[in-house]
């Protein structure tokens, strides 16, 4: 049984009650960006990048565990394997027309590599 000083049996104090409706609320708010991005990620969506970057600065909010997996998304998203899996979605509406590269992502490439062994 959990004493709450001042609290009739039953009755939550009403702050108590506003600091765990804060809590919940923060907690689905910085959850929002995070599935959005990943499910932009999963379907190769154009705007993956940018809601990725949003839930990688969320996720490091979350010490230790969130800080690890957000400084490897930015690391990845701004490093070349980021850029490239991505440029063709960043180019202005002149570049595409100019007919100088291919519309299409060729997904398979970074699909069949393997991440290095980290030792």
């Amino acid at each position: 049984m959990v004493l709450i000083v001042g609290a009739a049996d039953g009755e939550l104090p009403g702050f108590f009650l506003f600091i765990m409706m804060f809590a919940g609320f923060f907690a689905l708010a910085s959850l929002i960006p995070q599935l959005v991005g990943g499910w932009k990620l999963l379907k190769e969506r154009p705007d993956a990048r940018n809601w990725g970057i949003v839930g990688a600065i969320v996720a490091c909010l979350n010490v230790p565990l969130g800080t690890a997996a957000g400084i490897f998304t930015l690391v990845f998203l701004f490093g070349d394997d980021g850029r490239k899996f991505y440029e063709p979605y960043n180019r202005t509406p002149g570049e595409l027309n100019a007919g100088d590269r291919s519309d299409e992502v060729d997904f398979e490439e970074f699909r069949d590599r393997q991440p290095h062994g980290w030792r």
